[in-house]
């Protein structure tokens, strides 16, 4: 229990920490989250050779790593040419002499990289729209994600602990309840609220459009990632955080969140 809450307390401190410190900072982490994770998916698919694995992280990190800098900097069209020596690298690898590559080798390499790094930009984004400038970093509001987010599992699981009875996705992940999934959602919206009074930034509407989005994408990153390791046979994707898995586990609300506020709030807001 106490290797469990200092391994949580490491990745809170190093995630707030990051935002806090400014856009580079939290480019740099991102990235590392994003090369981690990938490696991680790579791993639920136990026909997925090395080098695959390797180059699939490699690609999502600098993934990262490159649209970070280039929507700050968009006159940088050479961070493209990086992509290319993945590319390059990938062709190789599919016609190298004796390779036995198949198409699950190929897709989840692609899916994986992309299944971490869009997650990962769209943090980035989330703090600097809408005059996309490091400068104006507003750490605040990816905060307010991850926040948002975590706020929805715990209500979630305290209100299933408490009144859950009827399961939502049995086959998937038996301790998931609909009591327990309207109670991080009506958690998430009394947050969003304090978020409102606190961050500002947007109108108290928006704020509860994103807790909404927030509560429903979290529930289905967790069945996904759910189904990824009962696919696989596994506990947890990882092992990097004692008592809490892998990059995976702790990420797989954020995973499906991140994105699809960005989504909404580019459609809502005035560029």
């Amino acid at each position: 229990m106490l290797t469990r809450a200092i391994s949580g307390l490491v990745f809170i401190t190093l995630v707030i920490g990051s935002l806090y410190i400014g856009y580079y900072s939290s480019l740099v982490l991102f990235s590392i989250i994003a090369f981690i994770g990938t490696l991680e998916y790579s791993n639920l698919s136990k026909k997925q050779s090395l080098p695959y694995k390797l180059t699939g992280a490699l690609f999502s990190s600098s993934f990262v790593l490159g649209i970070g800098y280039f929507i700050t900097e968009p006159h940088s069209f050479w961070v493209f040419s990086i992509w290319m020596v993945f590319a390059v690298v990938f062709v190789i690898q599919l016609l190298r002499s004796g390779s036995k590559t198949t198409l699950t080798d190929i897709s989840v390499t692609v899916a994986g990289a992309f299944y971490l790094a869009v997650p990962m930009i769209s943090l980035l984004i989330l703090g600097i729209i809408p005059s996309f400038s490091p400068v104006a970093f507003n750490w605040l509001i990816p905060f307010s994600i991850f926040l948002l987010t975590w706020t929805n599992d715990t209500g979630a699981y305290l209100s299933g602990r408490t009144f859950g009875k009827h399961k939502l996705f049995e086959r998937i992940s038996p301790n998931k309840t609909w009591e327990g999934s309207i109670g991080g959602g009506i958690l998430t919206l009394i947050i969003s609220l304090v978020l409102h009074h606190f961050v500002g930034t947007f109108n108290a509407p928006t704020w509860m459009v994103i807790a909404v989005l927030v509560s429903v994408f979290s529930n289905v990153g967790d069945l996904m990632e759910s189904a990824f390791k009962r696919n696989a046979e596994v506990k947890d994707s990882g092992s990097i955080m004692p008592g809490h898995g892998g990059i995976l586990d702790r990420f797989d609300a954020i995973l499906l969140t991140a994105p699809v506020v960005l989504a909404y709030l580019l459609s809502v807001i005035d560029l």
